[in-house]
């Protein structure tokens, strides 16, 4: 939430671009909207079918794009192009990967091993080659999953990602 506050007081809606990955029922979308305003372009990556209407429910014009495995950084940043030719806009990334293989109270979690930890590592690989194709327009990274259970997964997803996990309590906030 206070990555979000930080982010909306330096932005607006009309200035983003928001890709958001296995969005689930896009609550950091909603929360963002609420911060900074309707988006420039809103796309999203998920799987599940009640999920996929309540994205469309809330977010009308959200374009969703199915499954994000099979996603391709030339498809993604050919759509970022037609909405932003001129590159002004910041590109924030939304994702929360399946966290099960990293639960603690997942006796048998597999970490990154696992089926359902592979897509974390899955989506970093995405997420650094669309950015990489993005030329000089400004990113923002806002993942969110369990805390896991081994230091090094998180190590190397931070690296990955470039960037530096926080930890965060629900409870914090009341």
């Amino acid at each position: 939430h206070r990555a979000m506050q930080r982010c909306s007081t330096m932005l607006r809606g009309d200035q983003c671009i928001l890709l958001s990955f296995f969005s689930g029922m896009e609550v950091a979308a909603t929360a963002f909207t609420e911060m900074v305003g309707q988006s420039v372009l809103h796309l999203t990556w998920e799987t599940d079918p009640v999920c996929c209407q309540i994205i469309a429910d809330k977010f009308p014009d959200a374009k969703q794009r199915g499954d994000v495995l099979k996603e391709t950084a030339s498809s993604v940043v050919e759509v970022i192009d037609r909405y932003d030719s001129h590159q002004t806009c910041v590109v924030i990334f939304l994702a929360a990967p399946p966290c099960p293989d990293f639960s603690s109270i997942n006796d048998s979690a597999e970490g990154l091993a696992g089926e359902e930890g592979s897509k974390f590592t899955s989506y970093a690989e995405l997420a650094r080659d669309i950015e990489a194709s993005l030329g000089s327009r400004e990113t923002r990274h806002l993942i969110e999953n369990v805390v896991m259970q081994q230091r090094s997964e998180a190590q190397h997803i931070s690296s990955a990602l470039d960037a530096s996990p926080v930890v965060v309590d629900a409870a914090d906030f009341g």
